[in-house]
């Protein structure tokens, strides 16, 4: 199954999300804390999101075959550098040749991969704000959440060290997709599509399916049924994972 979300449709959710995210960090206040990021702050949140946009702007733009050069934040008019981040690398995506082969840290990609990345570490970090300010996370599109869920699976669970992987399996499901997860040691393998038998199972709608993964939903907020050691490894192995 084809799952890459569409280069028009991620840039579109950076344009939604990315306001979004400064405005509800604004209501929380930028001391307040981030309870789903423990130890941060929605300065240290807003200031992480902004860094990312500055940096994958100077790749996309100038063709980058190599990192951009770090971002500091600035200690005043945080919101204001956010949102002039946000429109840069809007800029950058939508007039660049997003053919061309530039710097990704999976290694070298279509600059597009950018606009896909960066629309799901928007959505994870709108979801942090909103909860800073009190709020639940918004429902995302249901194109958007299955390729979230495919990417923080097929990408970010590959990186995951062997010592979280124990050998387990899990189902992950939405209503009109499945993946069959193995936490081999070997590394973690992940079958598209597949209604093989599992140790553990985890469904729900897309959305709630993508923030669960990403540790931005608790466990009452999606089905799980099996193995509660599989699943706990599976959220274990993912948090090592993405650093969350």
């Amino acid at each position: 199954m084809e799952l890459r979300l569409d280069t028009t449709k991620a840039v579109l959710q950076i344009r939604g999300d990315g306001p979004a995210l400064s405005a509800a960090a604004g209501r929380a206040g930028l001391e307040a804390p981030v309870p789903t990021c423990p130890g941060w702050t929605a300065r240290d949140l807003v200031g992480h999101v902004g860094s990312v946009y500055h940096r994958a702007a100077a790749v996309v733009r100038d063709g980058l075959r190599e990192p951009a050069p770090s971002v500091q934040p600035p200690a005043e008019d945080l919101i204001a550098w956010y949102d002039a981040a946000h429109a840069d690398l809007v800029t950058a995506l939508r007039t660049s040749d997003l053919t061309r082969e530039v710097y990704a840290f999976v290694g070298p990609q279509p600059a597009s991969w950018w606009a896909r990345r960066i629309a799901h570490e928007t959505v994870v970090h709108r979801a942090d704000a909103e909860l800073a300010a009190g709020a639940a996370p918004p429902r995302v599109d249901a194109v958007v959440a299955v390729d979230g869920i495919d990417e923080v699976l097929t990408l970010f669970l590959s990186r995951a060290p062997a010592s979280a992987l124990s050998g387990q399996s899990v189902a992950v499901h939405t209503p009109d997709e499945r993946w069959h997860v193995t936490l081999s040691p070997q590394g973690a393998v992940v079958q598209r599509g597949s209604d093989a038998p599992a140790d553990g199972l985890i469904a729900g709608t897309p959305s709630h399916v993508l923030y669960h993964l990403w540790g931005r939903l608790p466990a009452d907020e999606v089905d799980e049924r099996g193995d509660a050691t599989a699943r706990a490894a599976l959220r274990t192995a993912l948090r090592q994972a993405t650093g969350g």
